[in-house]
């Protein structure tokens, strides 16, 4: 008797070691009010964990309650990483013969650990999990029309290219939207264009959506605009559900993909008649290589003095250069100067700056002390050489007297 306890015992622990696995789901319910009979909503969740002996787990999803033939899922069955959320989409479509009214159901996902990484054996002995969320549906007969715009956009475009209204949106009712965009091309708060059209996207009940809508822009030449995108319920409506105005700019033909930034620009004083320096930093923030060259207008006083441009550069993408320009004032002064940096067919943004012209002084040197500084300076190598002479022959002197004359040589005693 004692045997068989501890081989069951020891079964039962074996096939809790083997497929041990947990489960969780988000939100723990769900409502969906609202909902049109014989229409459509969609909600969504989150479902995960983790199991032991493997690195997924495989989820069933399915319903209970009167709902249950409403709810469909995305996949059945779907694969979930050990110690990782997934989300889920579902949908519900209430039969038109749904009589109004609130359903509650109930959404099970029931997980075992993958097949993958467990031996057939362990697999066999798997323990099943499951996890369960509160699904509460209010079926109506009212038809809601409603539409929220999060966002509208336009981008830049090359000269003779159509321009796109990009325009993101929720439908919060319980119908199907198809909306209408209009577009307003102004220029200096001129109206340029206008055209509006219908949407062949339609906007489903609960969901989100971006659609584009395409424009004719052949009149457009290359320069900066501003776009009024409104959108509306529907072709027939009148007033709009939203406006917004934003900036683009047409750029000419094979240029879309170069931009450049003007980073600085400076110039240093001077004096009349003599080369001021002007230096700008630019950029080259695009796509491919430009050909790019400062250039300017100086004024002093207000009134226009000359123009002047450095000499042409080419800038890889991605790289910064110095442009350097030289003007020579002919008059001293406050002078300003207004520059930009063109390069292929497009110009940058326009920076100014300022600088001064002086009459460089005269230098006049005192005649006593350039003289004063030369003797001294050349007296000094005399005196050295004369102090050596005198030096020398005071010893040749001494060695005359004591070795070539007679009184040098010393008497001997007798």
């Amino acid at each position: 008797m004692k045997t068989i306890f501890l081989i069951a015992l020891l079964f039962c622990s074996t096939l809790l070691w083997a497929g041990d696995v947990s489960i969780g789901i988000s939100p723990g319910s769900i409502t969906l009010d609202n909902v049109l009979k014989g229409g459509y909503a969609e909600g969504a969740f989150s479902v995960g964990g983790g199991s032991d002996g493997s690195e997924t787990m495989l989820v069933t999803l399915g319903v209970s309650g009167p709902i249950k033939d409403w709810v469909s899922f995305e996949q059945q069955q779907i694969t979930v990483e050990t110690g990782t959320m997934k989300q889920v989409k579902f949908t519900v479509r209430p039969p038109n013969t749904t009589a109004n009214g609130v359903y509650d159901g109930t959404i099970i996902a029931t997980a075992v650990p993958s097949a993958e990484g467990l031996s057939g054996t362990d697999s066999e002995l798997s323990v099943v999990s499951s996890v369960s969320l509160a699904l509460s549906v209010g079926v109506t007969g009212e038809q809601t029309l409603d539409l929220v715009v999060d966002d509208a956009a336009v981008g830049d475009i090359e000269e003779g290219q159509p321009l796109q209204a990009v325009v993101t949106a929720r439908n919060p009712g319980n119908v199907n939207v198809a909306p209408s965009v209009k577009l307003e091309v102004l220029q200096d708060s001129t109206l340029l264009m206008s055209e509006r059209k219908t949407s062949t996207v339609e906007i489903l009940p609960t969901t989100t959506k971006s659609f584009s809508t395409t424009f004719s822009t052949m009149e457009l030449v290359p320069g900066d605009y501003n776009a009024t995108v409104s959108v509306f319920l529907s072709a027939d409506d009148n007033t709009p559900i939203s406006q917004t105005t934003v900036p683009f700019k047409v750029f000419p033909a094979g240029t879309l993909g170069l931009s450049g930034a003007f980073e600085s620009l400076a110039a240093s004083g001077g004096y009349v008649n003599e080369q001021v320096r002007v230096q700008g930093a630019f950029r080259n923030t695009g796509n491919g290589g430009v050909v790019a060259q400062l250039k300017g207008d100086v004024e002093r006083g207000g009134a226009f003095v000359s123009a002047v441009e450095s000499d042409e550069v080419y800038v890889p993408a991605g790289s910064t250069v110095t442009l350097v320009a030289y003007y020579t004032p002919t008059e001293k002064g406050s002078y300003s100067m207004s520059a930009y940096v063109k390069y292929s067919k497009l110009q940058t943004e326009t920076k100014d700056t300022t600088f001064n012209v002086a009459e460089r002084p005269t230098s006049v040197q005192a005649p006593s002390e350039t003289t004063t500084e030369q003797g001294t300076a050349a007296s000094a190598p005399n005196y050295a050489i004369f102090g050596v002479v005198v030096v020398l022959v005071v010893a040749l002197a001494i060695l005359w007297k004591y070795y070539f004359s007679g009184e040098s040589k010393p008497k001997r005693k007798r």
